[in-house]
C-alpha cells in the first residue's frame, strides 16, 4: 500500500475513534471510580484527537492539492476516504515525483499513524482499520 492510499485509511479511520470515544465516554464507563477526574481527563483526551484529525486533514490536504490532476478529485478524496481513487497508481507515483528526498519517510510516518490508528480504534473496542479491497493490501505489501 502506498503512503497515499494509507492516508486515506487514516483519513477514514479518526472519525470512527472519535466516535468510538465519544460511545465510552457516554455508555461504557458510567461506573468508573474517581469519575469526575476521569471525566475531565477524558474530554481533553476526545479534544486532543479531534484536533489531531482535523490537524491530519489540513496536511492530507495541502499535500494532495500537489499532486492531484483536479480539484474535484481532491475533493473526492478527502470526503470519501473509501474512495478507489486512493489506491490509483499514478497518485502514488506523482507523490514519489513531487516529495523524492522524503517520500519513504512520509511513507513510514504514514504506516506508524496507521499502526497508532489501529492501536487506539483496538483499545477501545473498535477492532483495525479493515481494509477490504485487494488492491489496498496489494499496496501494503509491494
Amino acid at each position: 500500500m502506498s503512503g497515499i492510499e494509507i492516508a486515506g485509511l487514516v483519513l477514514g479511520a479518526l472519525p470512527l475513534v472519535i466516535s468510538g470515544l465519544q460511545w465510552y465516554q457516554d455508555e461504557g464507563l458510567s461506573t468508573a471510580r474517581d469519575w469526575w477526574r476521569f471525566r475531565k481527563n477524558f474530554n481533553s483526551f476526545l479534544v486532543d484527537v479531534a484536533i489531531q484529525q482535523k490537524t491530519f486533514t489540513c496536511h492530507i490536504e495541502s499535500l494532495l492539492a500537489q499532486i492531484v490532476v483536479s480539484e474535484d478529485q481532491l475533493q473526492a478524496l478527502l470526503s470519501d476516504p473509501g474512495n478507489a481513487e486512493w489506491e490509483d497508481p499514478g497518485l502514488a507515483k506523482r507523490l514519489r515525483e513531487r516529495f523524492p528526498d522524503t517520500y519513504i519517510l512520509i511513507t513510514n510516518a504514514l504506516q506508524n499513524l496507521c499502526t497508532s490508528v489501529n492501536a487506539l480504534c483496538h483499545e477501545i473496542g473498535l477492532g483495525d482499520i479493515q481494509v477490504n479491497r485487494p488492491a489496498l493490501t496489494y499496496w501494503l505489501c509491494s
